[in-house]
């Protein structure tokens, strides 16, 4: 027990780890100004050579590559193809599992009312049941918490699950619930877990918490390789397939080059309309609209339309 430290020192390691968190606030001011007055061609740098880093990798990765398919042809382009399968695709697998499971964890938090400040003597099912019941709350399950907890505090927080989103919404609506109950005599603060604001940001941190605890460290480094070797292969994967189309269109003949120009001129045009014409008139309507302003507080506090009327 003489280890254990006493009031004053814990207040002190306190006062010192806010004082950490406060000096550690104004040092990252300091580097976001200093970040923020570096000259734009120190970015543009900085982009150029990661981009330069990135070439130099594929460039040894295509030396390689081209190594061991000169050495064993075809099966070894068919290896790297299921070598390639095997990784980065699956992540993307990976990721939109992720994203699906958090989406249900999300779902599932934002069902959820949370009571603050529940004397601990009341926190068992039985007895929230038995609240739940005379409040007429139809609830799917209710978390209390562990013995430990209730028997070393006063009060406790309880949290319970509703079956959707509209019996919460539903719940605080009719009054069944209001943000504050009286509860064995105690003020209870009453609140949904998580709005839709930090349902958002909680979907986005559960996902970068199942990537970073689940997926281990050294498979980020197999991956990688495994878009440099995709990169590579690319250029023997495309002529491949342009061998095998210029094949089959000498087969078909007549026919098959006939196809060929017209595939190549429908998708020509698709690109020349699709890409071009369009973007085209999507920014000049971007830029009449901005020239036409019409929405008020755009021209200190009067619309544009407005101000050129009046003149």
């Amino acid at each position: 027990d003489s280890m254990l430290a006493s009031g004053r020192e814990l207040f002190a390691q306190q006062e010192f780890e806010w004082a950490d968190m406060l000096e550690a606030g104004a040092k990252a001011s300091d580097l976001s100004a200093y970040l923020s007055g570096m000259p734009t061609w120190f970015w543009m740098f900085v982009i150029v050579l990661v981009y330069n880093l990135v070439n130099i990798a594929e460039a040894l990765m295509e030396t390689w590559m081209d190594a061991v398919i000169f050495n064993f042809g075809t099966p070894a382009i068919c290896l790297l193809l299921v070598t390639v399968c095997m990784t980065w695709p699956v992540f993307i697998w990976y990721l939109i599992q992720t994203f699906a499971y958090a989406r249900q964890v999300l779902a599932w938090h934002t069902r959820i009312v949370q009571m603050y400040g529940v004397p601990a003597s009341f926190c068992t099912q039985e007895d929230i049941a038995t609240f739940c019941r005379a409040q007429k709350l139809d609830v799917a399950s209710i978390i209390t918490p562990p013995e430990d907890q209730r028997k070393t505090s006063e009060t406790c927080t309880v949290e319970l699950v509703f079956h959707t989103i509209q019996d919460l919404h539903l719940a605080f609506k009719t009054e069944l619930l209001t943000p504050h109950l009286k509860f064995g005599g105690n003020k209870v603060r009453v609140r949904p877990k998580m709005g839709t604001n930090a349902a958002m940001v909680e979907w986005w941190i559960v996902s970068a918490e199942y990537m970073n605890e689940s997926v281990p460290e050294r498979y980020w480094f197999r991956a990688s390789l495994s878009c440099l070797i995709t990169m590579s292969l690319m250029k023997h994967v495309t002529s491949g397939v342009v061998w095998a189309w210029v094949t089959l269109q000498n087969s078909c003949g007549v026919i098959g080059w006939l196809f060929t120009k017209g595939a190549m001129s429908l998708s020509l045009l698709v690109m020349l309309f699709f890409v071009g014409y369009h973007a085209f008139m999507e920014i000049r309507e971007a830029h009449k609209e901005m020239t036409h302003e019409t929405r008020a507080n755009r021209l200190a506090g009067v619309p544009k339309m407005a101000a050129a009327t009046s003149a």
